[in-house]
């Protein structure tokens, strides 16, 4: 359980706080501090309160407070009832770069019968170590953020390589396919050249086969002329011989 001793600290107001009473070595003792300023009740939410507090042996505490229901919660930890006699607590309430602290609150440790030479006491700075753990979240997760970084940077290189390399294979590709299509070209042009003498050389040839048609026509007739001619040169002799017997 955990017991914890109301008390209203005005920020306006720095006269002394009345005296609070706890038990040396106890472990469920606490503070719930309802903060005012001129009466008017502050409602704390994203604030960062601590307590620091000096023992009756002169050594430290200095942790980290809670907030309920906008009221501080400070709990005692065996640490800071270690040792019995008064001790001097104030709490430190930051807020961005703004920093207060309450009027000092003298808190009586009655001494135990119960093992009271159990625990030593020590500094006890809660706060430092949640400042150190925060840091060290930190750290990690801007190593992490780092690497993931770098791996994406990696990924982004490898990426960029990919698309030079496609880029040159492309301007490789287009060349190939200008090269080509230069040949392509060339051949077209010596097919419509081939075409065109294949044209000229049908159309010499259809000249020669009528030339040769009529040449073989005027030699039939001709032929056919000096037949008939000799057939009557034939019959003329012919004629003539028989006259003559």
């Amino acid at each position: 359980m955990l017991i914890l001793t109301p008390i209203v600290i005005d920020l306006a107001n720095l006269n002394p706080l009345p005296i609070l009473n706890a038990k040396q070595g106890d472990t469920g003792r606490g503070i719930r501090a309802t903060v005012t300023i001129d009466g008017q009740v502050c409602r704390f939410t994203s604030e960062e309160v601590n307590v620091f507090i000096r023992k009756p042996d002169g050594k430290l505490i200095y942790n980290t407070c809670e907030i309920e229901g906008g009221n501080i919660v400070a709990t005692l930890t065996n640490q800071a009832l270690a040792v019995p006699g008064r001790l001097q607590a104030e709490l430190e309430i930051l807020s961005g770069e703004e920093r207060i602290s309450t009027p000092i609150a003298l808190i009586d440790v009655l001494p135990t019968n119960i093992d009271g030479k159990a625990i030593e006491s020590t500094n006890e700075f809660g706060r430092y170590e949640t400042i150190i753990k925060e840091m060290n979240t930190a750290e990690a997760e801007r190593k992490e953020a780092e690497a993931s970084r770098v791996m994406e940077e990696d990924a982004r290189e490898e990426a960029e390589a990919e698309r030079v390399l496609a880029e040159t294979m492309r301007q490789q590709a287009e060349s190939v396919r200008a090269t080509e299509e230069t040949a392509r070209s060339e051949a077209e042009s010596l097919r419509i050249q081939t075409e065109e003498l294949r044209r000229q050389a049908e159309e010499a040839r259809v000249a020669a086969e009528a030339i040769r048609e009529e040449v073989k026509a005027a030699a039939e007739a001709a032929a056919e002329a000096a037949g008939e001619a000799a057939e009557r040169a034939n019959e003329a002799a012919t004629g003539g011989v028989s006259k003559m017997i």
